[in-house]
């Protein structure tokens, strides 16, 4: 085994790379062994480095990583502050105002008789979505003791109508219309039209609102030009706090519609403290926020050194006739974290295919392996072409035309629009891609003339993992796992900790088998006593009584085989275990169109109920099958909807919105109507239940120092539901290719995080 930084020697007919130019803005993080190069702050669009060239290796990381902290302390500018129902606004109301682009924010608040949980996001430039979680005090929910307070989940909608100074004048306000308690028990439900205006240091709002919010409300926020974090505020609270479920119990009974709350509050620009009076009681908020929209949040200074132009490439001849250059650019890919590396070159265009199992976007791999490719391809080649492999599928082929603006790029002396003209993304199939050479031939090249470059498997710990994989991309990994559960009647909160051992072994580029054993240490969910009462099959409403069954648990083993019949089209067959509940076997089918703006798939599985323990089967079986469109739109939104049959033999459609933003967050959520009569509360017979969540998707390199393709995923939705389910499959094609391909399929997007440098880290 060998660790990423150990040194490989260049061929003889090589020379040294040249030592790194300070200049060169497109690999900031392309270090040498000499020199640390470091952003010490901002100034426009230009990168000011500071060089530290002799402070022990020790001490580089650290310090770096303290300055970029200090950086980004001024990284994104306050533009709304939090209420404690979650929405922008004053105190309790709300304004007009509306975050930056992205910001997440998470907060809690507590203003007596309520405690709220709360997450807002700045889903669009126009559009706030927030999320909260109340709990009531001294109101009894009919659930029993155990489930302690009432307590209320709702969604809320605030959306701009008219933004301050628009047309030009600017004596316009800014407008809004919001609703809250949307779904659910709608117990809090409030609708509302507001404006907000500033003039000088003061912000003034003015609103109507009607339900929970009963009339005229509004208020003002003076925030000094001189400390422009420090504000304070005063309302006129319009809450009919007296028809709130539980009034009496809370001591709201007499509390009457109208009165005057005051403010202080400090908000940086991540994170902010609110503490004031309402209705003569103390009201406390506390709020985190996270620029979503901001492509880097950590440097990645752990990020292995690209590898460096060599000062002379190979001529045709000299790479026909010595397998050193093509042997060494193998090695080097391998150790930039490439897999399954093929290449061919006809004696113009160098052809490389490759799969990747450490960068997060097909565009930021293929700038990778492009600076590889280049620095070891002959001197008279016309052109190179990359093509990204997944599963072996062919996804799209980088084609780049001008092998002299690509070098310029990579030197700093060519922008990334230049570049963007001499790119191109056309489609590929997996028949004409260079085939990747057996195991044996590989080590038998590396040992024959390599013999100081050891057996290449590597071992990696980081973030909580211990991770082991090869060149073919074999990969044995142990990892812990957290699964945390929300309002069931046994107790609002139930939880799952544990360790999960998984791997997948590739027999072939398009042939692997995949699975992980999970392994319990801590949990309460088997607390939960209360019998399933769904009156539809019991897919997902026994869960209790997996967790009962075993502690260790093979919870997925699954051998998938992929094809690509032709260009743009994909197919899977997968058979075994797919997941806790259930196995079976089926097949996929999808196209992506040319352009990357939309997609189709067919999907079918034959499912069979497992049994509580792991071992064996239920009588339960089901044919599921699905027929999807997925659709990019504006603001990098993918638009999904599925019609078919369900794990409970409902038949219906679900639909699906999901927003990425620049640093790689997915955000959206989900609605599922079916046949399906799911009438527990709080379903009907005259409205029966229907699936819903939402959920966010959180890639890791955000938090680590260097690039990851691993990704945290987090839903929230009911637990105990039957209705609109559908199986786990972790080999959906959808999946694969959504999150490293369908963000780069379109024009410019081709180069989306090509670059190391923030300033050009997007294209536009």
């Amino acid at each position: 085994m060998y660790w990423a930084g150990s040194s490989l020697p260049a061929p003889a007919t090589a020379l040294q790379p040249p030592p790194i130019t300070p200049l060169a803005r497109n690999s900031r993080l392309l270090y040498g062994e000499r020199q640390l190069r470091l952003p010490f702050s901002l100034v426009g669009d230009t990168l000011l480095m500071t060089h530290f060239t002799d402070v022990p290796e020790s001490s580089k990381l650290p310090i770096q990583a303290a300055l970029w902290g200090l950086a980004m302390l001024g990284a994104f500018p306050s533009h709304a502050q939090m209420s404690t129902s979650g929405m922008s606004g004053l105190l309790e109301m709300p304004d007009a105002r509306m975050e930056n682009d992205g910001v997440l924010r998470a907060g809690l608040s507590i203003s007596r008789p309520y405690q709220n949980a709360l997450i807002s996001v700045q889903a669009l430039p126009f559009l706030e979505v927030t999320g909260r979680y109340r709990r009531v005090d001294g109101v009894p929910t009919d659930l029993g003791p155990q489930y302690g307070a009432l307590k209320d989940k709702s969604i809320a909608l605030k959306l701009r109508v008219l933004k301050e100074g628009a047309f030009g004048q600017s004596w316009i306000p800014q407008i809004a219309y919001g609703r809250e308690d949307l779904f659910g028990t709608k117990i809090y439900p409030s609708e509302f039209l507001v404006a907000s205006k500033s003039v000088g240091d003061l912000d003034l709002t003015a609103g109507y609102g009607r339900q929970r919010i009963d009339g005229v409300f509004g208020g003002i926020r003076y925030r000094p030009s001189a400390y422009r974090r420090w504000y304070g505020l005063v309302e006129y609270d319009a809450t009919a706090y007296r028809n709130d479920s539980g009034a009496v119990q809370a001591g709201l009974a007499d509390r009457k519609t109208g009165h005057v709350n005051a403010a202080i509050g400090y908000q940086s620009d991540w994170w902010g403290i609110q503490v004031g009076s309402s209705y003569n009681k103390p009201s406390v908020l506390v709020q985190l926020r996270a620029p979503t929209n901001q492509r880097e949040w950590a440097p990645w200074v752990a990020e292995a050194p690209a590898y460096q132009p060599l000062n002379t490439r190979p001529t045709t001849a000299e790479w026909d006739s010595n397998t050193d250059w093509a042997q060494t650019l193998r090695i080097r890919m391998d150790r930039e974290g490439f897999r399954d590396v093929g290449l061919k070159y006809d004696g113009s265009v160098m052809r490389v295919a490759f799969s990747s199992t450490r960068h997060l976007l097909a565009s930021r791999a293929v700038a990778r392996a492009a600076r590889l490719v280049l620095a070891h391809t002959p001197v008279e080649a016309k052109g190179i072409e990359l093509t990204p492999m997944i599963n072996g599928m062919a996804t799209k082929t980088y084609v780049f035309s001008r092998l002299d603006v690509l070098a310029d790029f990579f030197a700093g002396t060519a922008t990334l629009a230049t570049l963007q003209q001499h790119t191109q993304l056309k489609s590929a199939d997996a028949s004409s891609q260079p085939g990747p050479l057996d195991d044996a031939t590989l080590e038998a090249l590396v040992y024959a003339q390599r013999e100081d470059i050891p057996v290449a498997t590597r071992i990696a710990a980081g973030a909580g993992n211990l991770a082991i994989d090869d060149a073919r991309g074999n990969t044995l990994g142990l990892s812990p796992y957290t699964r945390i559960f929300l309002n069931d009647p046994s107790g609002a909160f139930k939880y799952e900790l544990g360790l999960q051992l998984g791997g997948r072994y590739e027999f072939t580029r398009s042939t692997t088998l995949e699975g992980n054993l999970r392994g319990r240490i801590a949990e309460t969910v088997t607390d939960v006593q209360q019998p399933s009462n769904s009156l539809l099959p019991r897919v997902r409403t026994d869960v209790a009584e997996y967790f009962r069954g075993a502690n260790v648990k093979l919870d997925r083993l699954q051998l998938n085989q992929f094809w690509q019949p032709a260009a743009n089209w994909y197919a899977r067959a997968s058979g075994g275990l797919y997941e806790e509940m259930f196995g079976g076997a089926g097949a996929q089918v999808m196209y992506v169109a040319p352009s990357g703006r939309w997609a189709a798939d067919v999907m079918s599985d034959w499912l069979r109920q497992r049994d509580f323990k792991g071992t064996g089967f239920r009588d339960y079986s089901t044919v599921t099958g699905y027929v999807s469109g997925h659709v990019r739109l504006p603001y990098d939104m993918l638009a999904t909807v599925r019609a078919g049959r369900f794990l409970a033999k409902d038949e219906g459609a679900r639909f699906e919105l999901k927003r990425r933003f620049a640093s790689g967050i997915t955000m959206g959520f989900w609605y599922t109507h079916t046949n399906g009569r799911d009438i527990t509360n709080p379903g009907t017979p005259e409205k029966p239940y229907q699936d819903k969540g939402i959920f966010i998707s959180m890639p890791l390199n955000l938090m680590l120092t260097r690039d990851s393709a691993a990704v945290a995923t987090f839903s929230l939705a009911p637990w105990t539901r039957d209705v609109g389910q559908m199986v786990n499959q972790s080999a959906d094609l959808i999946g694969m290719f959504e999150r490293s391909m369908l963000y780069n399929l379109r024009g410019k997007e081709a180069l989306r995080g090509f670059t190391d440098a923030p300033a050009d880290a997007e294209a536009k």
